[in-house]
């Protein structure tokens, strides 16, 4: 037997160890996610999260739209910060002490994500009604529905209580109702560990202007 054969097995053993390194971290957080969702749908009431928003003024639909496009910007933030990291330690440690170092990483950071995929879940379903808040529409954008949500309208609100403005999915909502200065009753659960939820809302009709002596 040659030196070439004997390796064969010690080669194939490590493909196999690198492709489940490579793939089964990230599909037990899928699968964790699909599993979690699918108890999620026998409760059909919906749920919008209240996020706090920038400050309105002249660039409140901009800081809508940056607000959306957060999640895109800081990942292409960290994939960036991960190339120039990597590049940089391959050169300095060499590429044995990357690898190991890396692999321990990716575990670690699906791991991450399993754990926030667990906490949004028990989050969500361990939400306690708390008493209704009547905000005032700041800003109304309308979003369209997909795949994954009915659509509707994203507002930014002013709700007692909470000192900055907060951005929040109306479903079904029309933003041609909704010029600023609308009251608009929001029904509010919070969340088991944090945060607070939209399960419901309507448009209140504006009060009567008085009348001139």
């Amino acid at each position: 037997m040659n030196q070439a054969a004997a390796e064969t097995p010690a080669v194939e053993r490590r493909t196999a160890r690198s492709a489940w390194l490579l793939f089964a971290p990230p599909f037990a957080a899928a699968g964790l996610q699909w599993w979690l969702g699918t108890l999620s749908q026998k409760d059909t009431t919906p749920l919008q999260a209240l996020k706090a928003a920038n400050s309105p003024g002249e660039g409140s639909v901009r800081s809508l739209m940056l607000q959306a496009s957060e999640p895109f910007l800081w990942a292409l933030a960290g994939v960036v910060l991960t190339v120039l990291i990597a590049r940089w330690s391959w050169r300095r440690f060499g590429s044995a002490k990357v690898v190991r170092v890396s692999s321990c990483l990716w575990i670690l950071l699906w791991a991450a994500a399993a754990l926030a995929i667990v906490y949004l879940y028990l989050n969500r379903s361990g939400r306690e009604a708390i008493p209704a808040r009547t905000a005032t529409v700041l800003q109304a954008r309308p979003q369209q529905a997909s795949e994954r949500g009915v659509g509707g309208a994203v507002v930014l609100v002013r709700v007692p209580e909470l000192a900055a403005p907060q951005s929040v999915l109306l479903e079904e909502a029309d933003p041609g109702r909704m010029p600023p200065g609308t009251p608009v009753t929001l029904s509010l659960a919070k969340g088991k560990f944090s945060g607070l939820y939209v399960t419901d809302w309507r448009i209140e009709a504006p009060l009567p202007a008085p009348r001139q002596p």
